[in-house]
């Protein structure tokens, strides 16, 4: 019954509930109360309550695979890297840790914007044969989109087409708008180019990535703007509030980077 509570709690983010009915069970827990628990912490960012909660359920012998990456993501959430990845070296040491332990790790650099880090990560998948997962290749594609790494993102793009998996509008996004930053934007183009081969509807953002190295009097510019005029509008059909706005946002923003 208590489990059943603790897992209730932890799908609806309710931490400070699940904390309190752990406490209430006087060490009495088991390793999928503990391991519901941290969840709940690690959804709301509570890196520090999970950690508690993680070294505690060590000392029982009850850390499993879910205590740990539950544990790993709530560092990813704070933005607490270093500790992310500290608490995935002693689930591998342990043997209690998977893909979704390591996606975590990865995730946590990507928000760090620490690129070097999640691809030696992503090598360390591979090396440990683990199969990496489009959600890895996503995670190490945006740490080097943030950190303005174009070509490791390039590289990590092609790397998912040679593998077994298939990229999408997030990774595609993520090599665009690196290539943009860098104002490489023939390659921006060509990766636009080469997702709508693809298949890949592109949105806002695919030509945000595409326009920042443009000359805004270029007739691919304006092409392009038009194009992204479109994107958005369908965008604001799928989608209301907050995504509606982002997309005005982003849409109106390049006449006034134009007239500067």
């Amino acid at each position: 019954m208590c489990s059943a509570t603790a897992s209730a709690c932890e799908k609806s983010s309710a931490w400070q509930h699940a904390l309190l009915l752990l406490n209430d069970l006087n060490g009495g827990g088991n390793a999928f109360t503990y391991g519901a628990v941290v969840s709940a912490c690690g959804k709301a960012a509570e890196w520090q309550y999970a950690l508690a909660l993680l070294q505690e359920a060590e000392l029982r012998m009850l850390a499993t695979v879910v205590t740990y990456s539950a544990t790993v993501t709530a560092c990813e959430k704070a933005e607490e890297w270093p500790k992310a990845l500290e608490v995935l070296r002693i689930a591998e040491e342990r043997g209690e840790w998977n893909i979704i332990t390591c996606n975590a790790g990865i995730s946590a650099c990507e928000k760090a914007q620490n690129w070097k880090q999640a691809l030696l990560l992503l090598d360390h998948l591979v090396m440990k044969q683990l199969q990496p997962t489009l959600t890895s290749f996503n995670a190490a594609c945006s740490a080097c989109e943030k950190s303005g790494e174009w070509q490791a993102a390039i590289f990590l793009l092609h790397e998912v087409g040679e593998s077994s998996l298939v990229p999408d509008l997030i990774t595609f996004n993520s090599a665009i708008s690196a290539c943009g930053m860098a104002k490489h934007w023939q390659h921006a183009l060509l990766l636009l180019g080469e997702s709508q081969a693809l298949e890949i509807q592109p949105d806002v953002l695919s030509f945000k990535g595409t326009l920042v190295g443009l000359s805004c009097t270029s007739q691919l510019f304006l092409g392009l703007l038009n194009q992204l005029q479109i994107a958005a509008e369908s965008q604001v059909q799928k989608n209301s509030g907050r995504r509606f706005e982002k997309a005005h946002i982003i849409f109106c923003a390049f006449p006034k980077q134009c007239e500067t």
